[in-house]
C-alpha cells in the first residue's frame, strides 16, 4: 500500500511542478477564499482600499492573488513584462524586483513594513521601476534571480529582494529587510539610498558586477561542457561529505534553521539498501581511524534519528497532520508555520521508503495522517490541490494575523477545552507549560503560548 502511495505522491509532485498550481490561501479563511473568483477576490481587496483613501497600481489587472495583496500599496508595483522594462530603459532607473508567493510569512511582513510605508514608497517610486513577481507563477524567472541572490547573498529565500540594471541584469540581492536599519541589519531605507547614489555616480561599477554576475549564472547553466568519467568512489565521497554535516542529537543536516532533506533523504534510503556501504565510511579523515561510534552511523541509522526527531517535533503537526516547511531551532521544536504541498508530498516519499527499510508502524501513521491532512485540507473543490497554507492566521483572541496562530495553545485555553485527566496527560505528553515552551523566540512572538512537539520522556511511546 505504501508503495502504491509512494508513486501517488511522485505522480502529484510531477504534476505540481509542471503545471501552475491553485493559489494558496490562509487557512482561517480556506473556505471562504475558496468559493471567490479572482474578480471576487478583486472586488473584495478594491473595497478595503477605497475605505483607506489608496489607489490601485499596475497590478490590478493581475490573476495572481500574491500580486492583487499589493495592488493597493502605495508602491508603484508593475507586473513583469515590457511595460516596466521599456519605463526602466526610457527613463534610466534601475529596477526593485521583488518576488515572493501569497502564503509567504516574511513577504507579509515585508509588505506591512516597508510596501505599505509612504516614505519607503515614496523613495522607490522616485528613483526606482518596481516589479512584483508571483515565484508560484513564474517559477522560470524565480529559479533565473534565485541563483543570482545565492551568487551575491551567500544564501536565498523569499521574499527576494534583486536589484537589476535596464538589461534585466542583477547586480545586487537579498531576502527580506527591515524598513529602517538597526544596529544589526541594514534597512530598506538605507539600501534604496546607497543603490540609488552608485547608480547616479557609479554606474560603470554596477555595469561590472552585473555583467560578472550574469557571466557566472550562465556559465552555471550551460549544459554544453565535457563530461568527465564518474568517479566510482562518488557514493562513499557523498556519504562522507553528508555524515559531515550530521547532526548524531537531532536528526538533520547543517545547523538552524533546519530544513527537512529530502533529496538527501532519498538517497540515504536507497544505500540504506546496500549493506557494504554501511561498514565503509567515517567521519574523520582517511589518515585518522573512526572511533566505534564514528564508525556505526550508517545510512538507515542517521535516517531513523532524523525521521523520529521530526515526527517527535514540533515541524510535524500533532494534530492535524502534515509537516511545516522547516524548523527555526536544531531539534526540530518550533516550525515556520507554513504547510507546502511539495513537502507533504516528498516526506510522504521519504517516510514510506523508510517504512519498507524499518517497517516501524509510526512511519506507517505519519505516511497515512499526512496523506488525510492534504484530502482533507489541500484539495480543491476543483479537483485541484492547493500549493500551500499559510504560516499566518487570524489571532483567536485579537485583530489581525499572526505566524502560527491556528498552531499555538495557551494552558489556560487547554484546560478549558480538556478534562482535568485529559489535560494532565497533554502537559506531559506535550510539555505544556503556563508561560509557554517555545525557547527560540528572538521577535517574542510567542509569550505564554505552547507549540505540540512530544516531550522526551515519552518519545517511542506506543499509545493506545
Amino acid at each position: 500500500m505504501l508503495k502504491v502511495m509512494n508513486l501517488f505522491f511522485f505522480l502529484l509532485l510531477f504534476f505540481f511542478q509542471q503545471t501552475t498550481v491553485l493559489a494558496a490561501q490562509d487557512k482561517k479563511t480556506d473556505d471562504v477564499i475558496k468559493n471567490l473568483t479572482v474578480n471576487d477576490y478583486l472586488q473584495q481587496k478594491k473595497a478595503e482600499a477605497i475605505k483607506q483613501g489608496r489607489h490601485a497600481n499596475h497590478l490590478i489587472d493581475e490573476s495572481s492573488p500574491y500580486l492583487l495583496q499589493h495592488a493597493y500599496n502605495p508602491v508603484n508595483w508593475y507586473p513583469w513584462g515590457e511595460e516596466a522594462f521599456a519605463k526602466a530603459r526610457k527613463e534610466n532607473k534601475p529596477i526593485f524586483l521583488s518576488i515572493g508567493y501569497s502564503t509567504c510569512h516574511w513577504c507579509h511582513v515585508m509588505a506591512r513594513e516597508s510596501f505599505e510605508n509612504a516614505e519607503i514608497a515614496a523613495i522607490l517610486n522616485k528613483y526606482f521601476i518596481s516589479i512584483k513577481v508571483d515565484r508560484e507563477q513564474r517559477p522560470d524567472i524565480d529559479t533565473v534571480y534565485m541563483a543570482a541572490t545565492q551568487l551575491i547573498n551567500g544564501h536565498g529565500g523569499w521574499p527576494m529582494s534583486v536589484f537589476l540594471d535596464t538589461h534585466l541584469r542583477p547586480f545586487h540581492a537579498a531576502t527580506y529587510y527591515p524598513p529602517f536599519s538597526t544596529d544589526k541589519y541594514t534597512g530598506l531605507k538605507e539600501i534604496l539610498m546607497k543603490v540609488n547614489t552608485l547608480w547616479r555616480e557609479q554606474p560603470e561599477t554596477l555595469d561590472q558586477v552585473a555583467a560578472q554576475v550574469t557571466a557566472r549564472i550562465i556559465a552555471y547553466a550551460d549544459d554544453t561542457l565535457e563530461s568527465e568519467p564518474l568517479d566510482r568512489k562518488i557514493n562513499e565521497r557523498a556519504l562522507q561529505q553528508i555524515i559531515n554535516v550530521y547532526d548524531p542529537d537531532s536528526g538533520g543536516f547543517g545547523a538552524a534553521p533546519k530544513f527537512p532533506r529530502p533529496g538527501i533523504f532519498f538517497y540515504l534510503n536507497r544505500l540504506s539498501l546496500l549493506p557494504l556501504v554501511q561498514t565503509r565510511v567515517q567521519t574523520q579523515a582517511p589518515a585518522q581511524v573512526p572511533t566505534p561510534a564514528e564508525q556505526s552511523i550508517t545510512p538507515a541509522k542517521m535516517m531513523k534519528t532524523t525521521l523520529d526527531a521530526m515526527a517527535a517535533g514540533g515541524i510535524y503537526d500533532q494534530l492535524g497532520g502534515g509537516f511545516h516547511r522547516y524548523s527555526v531551532d536544531e531539534s526540530w521544536q518550533v516550525p515556520h508555520f507554513e504547510k507546502m504541498l511539495y513537502s507533504q508530498a516528498l516526506l510522504v516519499m521519504a517516510y514510506s521508503d523508510f517504512y519498507r527499510i524499518v517497517p516501524d508502524e509510526r512511519y506507517e501513521q505519519i505516511v497515512f495522517e499526512t496523506l488525510r491532512f492534504v484530502n482533507r485540507e489541500m484539495r480543491s473543490a476543483d479537483g485541484g490541490f492547493y500549493s500551500a497554507l499559510d504560516a499566518d492566521s487570524e489571532r483567536p483572541n485579537a485583530a489581525g494575523h499572526a505566524e502560527g496562530a491556528y498552531y499555538l495553545w495557551s494552558e489556560a485555553e487547554l484546560k478549558s477545552l480538556l478534562s482535568e485527566n485529559e489535560f494532565r496527560f497533554t502537559r506531559n505528553y506535550f510539555d505544556i507549560r503556563e508561560h509557554g515552551n517555545i525557547l527560540s523566540d528572538p521577535q517574542q512572538e510567542f509569550t505564554d503560548l505552547n507549540i505540540l512537539y512530544i516531550d522526551e520522556a515519552f518519545k517511542g511511546a506506543r499509545l493506545t
